[in-house]
């Protein structure tokens, strides 16, 4: 078949075939990259931001404590009036953060651990405003010991509950890491493995293209060979 096409059209088959291997190397190597920056774009914006999230909430869980203690510590109606403020902005502000937070779908185990938050924070809520609704009333007593054991119970609780989201962000943000790098490598070696068998194929093509030039012209050259050959009359020595 390829003795019928003439030489130039042979390089043009042996070139379409080099631009063929690129091509495809070049669209593995571009799905690759492509797989592997929508995991990290997944990583940062489902897990990174929701750590970050869940950072400042409790941030602002110990903003609160800190501000419940000093009214509490200093006994004094001016105390509770000035924080009192600052408690209810570091309450909005947790509010806001878990709408956000929330507002990312969750696989079960996290919404159940997000359920378990929210319920230890209302129930941390209604404990520190029975501390300050104690001091209020003049019981400063009172208020001491229900910080100090009912309070701190349940604002520990709180708080670690938070701890386990952001634990459990880490390990979910690792696992889709290894998931990214996984399609890259499975794109680095289908590509390699491309590489091979496309150098393999064009050697076979550049060899029998190769063959169809140089047998014909061999063809052509044998009978002038025997022409040119000296004869065996002619095997005698000059005098």
């Amino acid at each position: 078949m390829l003795h019928r096409i003439k030489f130039s059209g042979r390089l043009i088959v042996l070139v379409v075939i080099a631009a063929i291997l690129l091509s495809v190397v070049g669209l593995v190597a571009v799905l690759g990259g492509r797989r592997l920056a929508d995991g990290a774009d997944a990583v940062y914006s489902q897990r990174v931001m929701a750590m970050g999230q869940l950072a400042r909430i409790l941030d602002n869980v110990h903003h609160i404590r800190a501000d419940v203690s000093t009214i509490v510590q200093s006994e004094s109606r001016l105390t509770l009036e000035r924080l009192s403020g600052d408690i209810a902005a570091g309450a909005h502000d947790m509010d806001e953060l878990w709408l956000q937070y929330r507002a990312q779908s969750r696989d079960a185990t996290e919404t159940a651990l997000a359920a378990e938050y929210e319920y230890e924070l209302i129930r941390w809520r209604a404990s520190y405003a029975k501390t300050l609704a104690m001091l209020a009333q003049g019981d400063a007593f009172g208020a001491r010991e229900h910080m100090g054991e009912d309070e701190a119970r349940i604002y520990a609780a709180t708080a670690a509950t938070l701890r386990k989201l952001t634990d459990m962000q880490i390990a979910l943000a690792r696992d889709q890491f290894d998931q990214a790098m996984a399609s890259w490598n499975q794109a680095g070696a289908t590509a390699r493995a491309g590489i091979v068998g496309g150098l393999i194929a064009l050697a076979a093509t550049a060899l029998v293209i190769g063959r169809s030039i140089t047998h014909p012209i061999a063809a052509i050259i044998a009978p002038c060979l025997l022409y040119t050959s000296p004869s065996p009359r002619d095997d005698r020595p000059n005098l």
